[in-house]
């Protein structure tokens, strides 16, 4: 049995020389690890093809070829799961004001007692 990454590498080729190329024939190809007739493991991935304009393509090559990422889809799974975790984090933040926003209204800002209270909860004297 071919590798996947021989099936997709020769896939590539083809559709460089202008072959028409089946994606989802390469998708599935590409998920299926075989040994000895027995599949092994199944991934599930989708395929999307994506844009750019020529600066932006030459980054993503740039990243890849810098070794940190295998190929562009390395790279481009990274930013989405780095934007995803930004994201929580945003809502995370948005969530506690306005947990604090509902709260009620505060009262008067005393900045002796806040220092006070600052000193006490990291074990300082108080005084």
């Amino acid at each position: 049995h071919l590798g996947a990454g021989v099936i997709l590498l020769l896939s590539s080729r083809a559709s460089e020389r202008g072959a028409i190329v089946n994606p989802l024939l390469l998708t599935i190809t590409a998920n299926i690890c075989q040994t000895e007739g027995e599949i092994i493991k199944v991934n599930t991935m989708a395929t999307m093809n994506i844009s750019l304009p020529d600066p932006m393509r030459d980054w993503v090559e740039i990243q890849v070829e810098g070794g940190r990422y295998s190929n562009n889809s390395d790279y481009v799974r990274d930013l989405i799961r780095r934007d995803q975790e930004c994201n929580d984090k945003l809502k995370a933040l948005q969530s506690a004001i306005t947990k604090g926003i509902n709260s009620g209204k505060g009262g008067a800002l005393d900045m002796d007692e806040i220092k006070r209270l600052a000193r006490e909860q990291a074990g300082l004297d108080a005084t």
